[in-house]
C-alpha cells in the first residue's frame, strides 16, 4: 500500500505541470524516500526465509538495505524543510524569491538531507561487518554509534518542525490571510502536520525509549508507527488536498471511477483558473 501510495504521488508531480510549486517538489522527494524506504520489508522477509535461522551476514545487509536506509534518512530531514517552505511562504519576498530562482531555492532544501542521507550511508557502508550475522531490517545498517546519531539527529529534527508549525500558526493568524489562502494553508500544514506527528515522531519517541530500556526489539515496534503513516499518505493527501485530490483523479483515472459509480470528477483545469 505504501509503494503503490507513495509512488502515485511522485507519478503524478512528475506528469502533472501544477504541481510544481517548492512545496509540492519537496512533497515528492518525502514520498520517493518512503518507496525506496518501504522496499525494506521485502529484503526482510527475503533474508528471513534464505536460511533456517533466519540470519545473513551483516555486510549483505548492508549492500541490500542501503537504498532504503537513504529513503529513510532522506525522508525524515525533507519533512524539517516542508515545515521550513511553509513558513518561509508567509514571507513577502517569497514568491519573488522563487519566481527568479527556483532551482536554487529547492536545491538549498533538499541538499541537506540528501548530504545527510548519503554520509549515513557511506559510513554504514566503512562500518559492515563480514563475520557477524544478524536479522536484516531497516536499522540493521546503523551500527553504533551511527544508530546513536540516527535517534537523536531524527528527535531533533521532528522537534525543529513542530516548532517551525508553532511559529507558523502564530504568524499565520496574526497575518489575518485571505480565505482562499487560508484554506490552502491551513490544508498542507495539516498534512504535514498529521505526517510528523503520527509518523516519525512517534517512531523516534519509540525507538528512543526502546535504547534507554535496552529492547532489542525497540526497533520493529517503532516501525509501525511510520509505516503506518506512509501507508496513509495517498489517503491524507487525497482526502485533505483539493489540489492533490483533483490532479489524483485526473491522472490515477480515480475521476473516472467515481463518474462511474455516480460520483463527481473534479476539473483540473478549473480549481486553477479560479484560484
Amino acid at each position: 500500500m505504501s509503494i503503490v501510495g507513495n509512488g502515485s504521488i511522485v507519478y503524478v508531480t512528475l506528469r502533472s505541470k501544477r504541481l510544481r510549486s517548492p512545496c509540492n517538489i519537496l512533497i515528492s522527494f518525502t514520498s520517493f524516500g518512503e518507496f525506496l524506504h518501504m522496499f525494506t520489508h521485502f529484503i526482510a522477509v527475503v533474508s528471513f526465509n534464505i536460511n533456517r535461522d533466519h540470519m545473513i551476514f551483516h555486510d549483505i545487509c548492508v549492500y541490500l538495505q542501503l537504498p532504503s536506509v537513504f529513503g529513510m534518512l532522506m525522508s525524515s530531514m525533507i519533512l524539517l524543510n516542508i515545515a521550513l517552505d511553509r513558513l518561509f511562504s508567509l514571507t513577502k519576498i517569497y514568491k519573488k524569491f522563487i519566481g527568479f530562482h527556483t532551482k536554487l531555492y529547492i536545491t538549498a532544501q533538499t541538499f541537506p538531507a540528501l548530504l545527510f542521507a548519503a554520509t549515513m550511508c557511506f559510513y554504514s557502508f566503512l562500518l559492515r561487518a563480514t563475520n557477524e550475522t544478524v536479522f536484516c531490517h531497516a536499522m540493521t545498517p546503523l551500527r553504533y554509534p551511527l544508530n546513536i546519531v540516527f535517534i537523536w539527529s531524527c528527535i531533533a529534527i521532528n522537534l525543529m518542525t513542530l516548532l517551525c508549525y508553532t511559529i507558523f500558526i502564530y504568524v499565520f493568524k496574526k497575518l489575518k490571510l485571505g480565505t482562499d489562502t487560508v484554506r490552502s494553508t491551513h490544508r498542507s500544514l495539516m498534512v504535514i502536520a498529521v505526517t510528523t506527528v503520527f509518523g516519525w515522531f512517534s517512531t523516534m519517541l519509540v525507538a528512543w525509549a526502546g535504547h534507554v530500556l535496552s529492547y532489542n526489539n525497540a526497533g520493529l515496534l517503532a516501525g509501525l508507527f511510520i509505516n503506518a503513516t506512509s501507508s496513509m499518505n495517498l489517503f491524507v493527501y487525497y482526502y485533505m488536498s483539493t489540489q492533490y485530490r483533483r490532479i489524483l483523479d485526473k491522472y490515477l483515472l480515480i475521476g473516472k471511477i467515481k463518474r462511474l459509480l455516480g460520483g463527481t470528477e473534479y476539473s483540473v483545469s478549473r480549481i486553477f483558473t479560479r484560484t
